[in-house]
């Protein structure tokens, strides 16, 4: 008997491990390999088995609707089968948008591009303003209670000088910028959400060459 550490000529090594054939033909596998190729899928554990339980649930759904692309009925075993241990989660996802690519009945695909120019916003405050936290909310209650008693006018504050860009269809728009400096007034703006903001009337916004400003 050979000792524990010594290899057997032809055999595995310590760092291997051997997978026996049906057909009698044996294989060895680096155990090494196999642990890098497991970590390397550890961290998209927790998508996929959301994933899974999402496709096992369309799948069930889709028996009572007849049959559709191989996301909702797959075949057995296949990649696309939830209940298989071959199941792929990324493909089904791929599968699942083909899918809503290819009915008939679904909305089209949403896509939109913005141009903007002399673009100006501005707001209306009576001092300086400072992020609230819960004690400031009663004492803003007792400060409108005396704007609306006094004769003090609210000053103008722009927030959004002179402003101009685009942003073509299917871009992705990134501002950066201290606080105070109007990032998340910009994305409001072009969003439509101007609740408490004036936009400038000579400003200029234009939605896939339509010129749109009312949604503002």
């Amino acid at each position: 008997m050979a000792p524990e550490d010594e290899k057997i000529p032809g055999g595995p090594t310590p760092d291997e491990k051997v997978y026996q054939h049906e057909d009698g033909t044996s294989t060895a596998a680096s155990l090494k390999d196999e642990t890098a190729v497991s970590s390397s899928h550890s961290d998209e554990g927790p998508m996929n088995d959301e994933i899974e339980a999402l496709a096992r649930q369309l799948t069930r759904a889709s028996t009572t609707v007849g049959a559709e692309l191989d996301a909702f009925c797959p075949q057995p075993g296949t990649r696309l089968d939830p209940n298989s241990p071959n199941f792929d989660a990324r493909a089904w996802v791929k599968a699942f948008v083909k899918l809503d690519e290819s009915e008939d009945s679904s909305a089209p695909p949403r896509s939109l591009g913005v141009a903007f120019r002399d673009l100006n916003v501005f707001g209306w405050g009576t001092g300086a303003e400072h992020q609230k936290s819960v004690v400031d909310y009663p004492l803003d209650l007792v400060k409108s209670l005396v704007n609306l008693l006094s004769s003090r006018k609210k000053r103008r504050v722009d927030i959004l000088r002179n402003f101009e860009g685009v942003v073509e269809e299917g871009e992705l728009l990134l501002v950066l910028g201290p606080p105070g400096s109007g990032c998340s007034t910009l994305l409001k703006t072009i969003a439509g959400e101007t609740a408490g903001l004036e936009v400038d009337p000579q400003s200029y916004m234009n939605f896939r060459g339509k010129y749109q400003l009312t949604h503002l």
